[in-house]
């Protein structure tokens, strides 16, 4: 991998800035923060987005800005690929967001994680850095942060182990034997359990066998009873067959002797109802004589002519009523008209004038009106006489007439009552035949009730004794019913003993068979242990020294080498002992790191840095970074003949791109290329 360019937008002090690199060796050079080693992050943000606890997005988004992103542009295999992410603020958070990746012209718009997998496959690197919160392969192999290195060293000599086994994927042993170790602690607590689970295996199965005897005994009495029940039950079936026979001759006797009852009855009635019938024919004889005798002096008018006649006499009597009442009304009126005139004669006698027009009334006058009521009056009495007369006529002819429709009346009622006599004499007639005939249908009834009676008197003789054979048969059926009852909850017992210890049986089989399984199991699990224990754990711990062993001799050698081309001094010497950890001897005595000068340590850390570079890429074959490598303030602490071996180092290293990060100005005179970042106004600027 060789790197082309990075553009830079709202990255920390950055605006939009883009950074070309050209291969060979490359110089970022600049005062103290200006800007040179965001370059360094966004490069490692660009291919590997954030990383909890090393690299976050509010570390790399540009303070009030919303959003930023990083484009890096680089060359794997003599592929270009572009690669860009994208930051943005959310609250008080800087999230990523989707990017995008191009290869061969080809853009692929991704999230953030399936952008890692990507670039990951690209660059060869394991996949399991997918999921790590630091990729350290890349981080000791291209790009090391300066305070890192340092602090390898200063680290504890178990972290720095751990860390290296991480760096050269080895910790996969650690974790193998402390899982293997876990996991024997677990088989052998799980070994203790099922050792209390197995205690009592023996005892189990001597009960087992136990129960299994009394089941065959049980199962031997069950098989000697069940017959016995079985025969009861037969002779309990057959004599219920029998009882409900003789049942059936109970029942029909007691049918037959309820004919009898009813034939009795029914004879007793129909003898009952002959008296009565006799009875009343004999009351009957001398009525219809009277009746005849009576009918033979009444008249034989019909009824019908009678009623004809009363309704003439009825009209006439009414139309006399109306005469009589219109004689009586003009009488009235003739006498009401007599004493008007009287009263008129009276008052003009004494008027002496008019009381409406109250002229004097004459003398002559009052003649003339006395003369004509006098006239009225005359010929008024006249017709009241005549009236009279013949109101007196018309009262004899209306009471005439009443008397003539009272004697039609009692002449009717007469023919009335002479009716229903007749018609009473036809009913007798006819009742007189009806109880004649009954009486025959009577005796005829008596006489077939009597033949019924002697016929179910014989049968009833079949069944006389059919009640006492029945009795007899129930006592012999309740003695069958009862044994059989017993011989069924004997048998019962028996069988539910019989189930009883089935189940205790197959409980006590299961639980053999899963104490017997316990037992494989404690014996597989106790051999895992051994495995583990003897062989396992031990190999791993061989393995891991192995590839240690040859990690720690390249490493060593490697990092002799590059302190020996650092520092020229004959009593000064290091070495790595078995736990990677620098040795430094002066004078033939071993010292602390910390006793060094500044530019002892600066040295020993970039021959440590470049040492375990070297070991990396040669231990990983697959990682395709082996071609760039990223120098942060290697020479911090330097003097200047110590930063005259740089050109050294560079040299040594014959690499395609090596890219140094200083602000020291005599590096200038031995790269290849110089990048120069400055501060305006706060904002980054390359020149």
């Amino acid at each position: 991998m060789r790197l082309l360019s990075v553009r830079l937008q709202n990255i920390r002090s950055y605006l939009n800035g883009t950074i070309e690199f050209p291969d060979g060796s490359v110089l970022l050079c600049g005062d103290i923060g200006c800007g040179k080693s965001t370059i360094l992050l966004a490069i490692e943000f660009a291919l590997f987005g954030i990383m909890r606890g090393a690299l976050s997005g509010n570390a790399l988004l540009r303070n009030g800005k919303r959003d930023g992103s990083v484009e890096l542009r680089m060359v794997i295999e003599n592929q270009e690929v572009t690669i860009r992410r994208v930051l943005k603020r959310n609250g008080e958070e800087v999230v990523q967001s989707a990017g995008y990746i191009v290869k061969n012209d080809v853009k692929k718009d991704l999230t953030p994680v399936e952008l890692k997998a990507e670039i990951l496959n690209l660059l060869g690197y394991p996949k399991e850095l997918l999921t790590k919160s630091k990729n350290m392969v890349y981080r000791y192999t291209v790009y090391t942060p300066q305070e890192e290195m340092k602090q390898i060293l200063r680290e504890e000599k178990e972290y720095r182990l751990d860390t290296l086994r991480r760096v050269f994927g080895i910790d996969k042993y650690k974790r193998t034997r402390e899982n293997a170790q876990t996991y024997l602690h677990e088989l052998k607590a799980r070994s203790s359990r099922l050792e209390g689970t197995i205690l009592d295996l023996d005892d189990k199965r001597a009960r087992r066998d136990e129960i299994s005897e009394t089941l065959r005994k049980t199962e031997t009495k069950a098989n000697e009873l069940r017959p016995k029940f079985e025969e009861k039950q037969k002779q309990a079936k057959e004599q219920q067959k029998k009882l409900t026979e003789l049942q059936q001759d109970v029942n029909k006797f007691k049918e037959i002797n309820y004919g009898i009852a009813m034939q009795n009855a029914l004879l007793l009635q129909k003898v009952e109802q002959r008296e009565r019938t006799a009875n009343e024919l004999a009351a009957l004889g001398p009525h219809l004589s009277q009746l005849e005798d009576e009918l033979r002096g009444l008249s034989k008018e019909s009824v019908e002519e009678m009623q004809r006649r009363l309704a003439e006499k009825q009209a006439e009597l009414s139309k006399k009523e109306e005469q009589l009442n219109a004689c009586k009304a003009l009488v009235t009126e003739l006498n009401v008209e007599i004493k008007n005139a009287a009263a008129l004669q009276e008052k003009i006698a004494k008027m002496d004038e008019c009381p409406v027009c109250l002229q004097k009334v004459s003398e002559g006058h009052k003649r003339d009106i006395h003369s004509r009521e006098a006239e009225k009056a005359k010929s008024a009495r006249k017709k009241l006489s005549d009236e009279q007369n013949q109101e007196e006529k018309l009262r004899a002819e209306h009471l005439r007439a009443n008397k003539e429709l009272e004697e039609l009346r009692a002449v009717l009622q007469a023919a009335q009552v002479t009716r229903i006599k007749q018609s009473n004499l036809a009913e007798k007639k006819a009742r007189l035949a009806e109880l004649t005939e009954q009486q025959q249908t009577l005796k005829k009834e008596v006489g077939e009730i009597n033949s019924a009676k002697i016929r179910l008197q014989a049968e009833v003789k079949r069944f006389d004794r059919a009640e006492e054979l029945y009795e007899l048969a129930k006592k012999d059926f309740d003695s069958l019913a009862a044994e059989e009852r017993n011989a069924a909850l004997e048998l019962t017992r028996v069988d539910a003993e019989c189930r009883g210890l089935r189940q205790q049986t197959d409980a006590l089989d299961k639980e053999i068979a899963e104490k017997t399984a316990t037992k494989q199991r404690l014996s597989q699990s106790r051999k895992i242990q051994q495995w583990l224990d003897d062989f396992f754990v031990n190999l791993m711990t061989v393995m891991e020294k192995q590839v240690m062993g040859s990690v720690h001799s390249d490493f060593n050698d490697m990092f002799q080498l590059w302190f020996k081309m650092l520092i020229e001094d004959e009593m000064l010497s290091v070495r790595l002992d078995d736990e990677f950890t620098p040795i430094i001897e002066q004078n033939g005595y071993e010292t602390e790191i910390e006793n060094l000068s500044g530019g002892e340590k600066a040295s020993c850390a970039l021959a440590y840095r470049l040492a375990l570079n070297k070991v990396i890429n040669d231990f990983m074959s697959t990682i395709k970074t082996r071609d760039v490598l990223i120098l942060d303030e290697p020479t911090d602490g330097f003097s200047s003949e110590q930063l005259d071996k740089v050109r050294d180092v560079l040299h040594e290293l014959n690499l395609p791109q090596v890219i140094i990060v200083s602000h020291e100005s005599k590096i200038e005179g031995f790269v290849d290329n110089i990048i120069r970042v400055r501060k305006e106004e706060h904002v980054s600027v390359i020149n």
